[in-house]
């Protein structure tokens, strides 16, 4: 039976985001990692690929260039995008909907 490898995680380390921003420092704040348990890798952009290794998307944090809506961690798809939607659930408090960020 063959192995199925491992899926690799990428994630942003919000707290790193929030420290450069208040110490104006660039300190990766992407991390990657193979499997849960597999060892982290930080980074200023990662490369998302498909099944034949090509290049699908790119996750890129650039706090010295923010997207005009402010965002410094977003991700590029050259290919474009679909939006997959779930239902909606009512959080105790809150009274309108959070602003999403507009396409760059």
């Amino acid at each position: 039976m063959p192995v199925k490898p491992a899926a690799d995680y990428v994630h942003v380390h919000r707290s790193m985001v929030a420290s450069n921003r208040k110490s104006g420092a660039r300190e990766p704040a992407l991390i990657t990692r193979r499997g849960r348990s597999g060892k982290s890798t930080r980074a200023h952009a990662v490369e998302i690929l498909d099944a034949t290794g090509e290049v699908a998307a790119t996750l890129v944090y650039r706090p010295d260039a923010p997207l005009p809506c402010g965002a410094t961690a977003y991700v590029v798809c050259p290919y474009g995008s679909r939006a997959l939607l779930t239902p909606q659930t009512k959080k105790p408090g809150r009274k309108r909907p959070v602003s999403m960020c507009p396409s760059a």
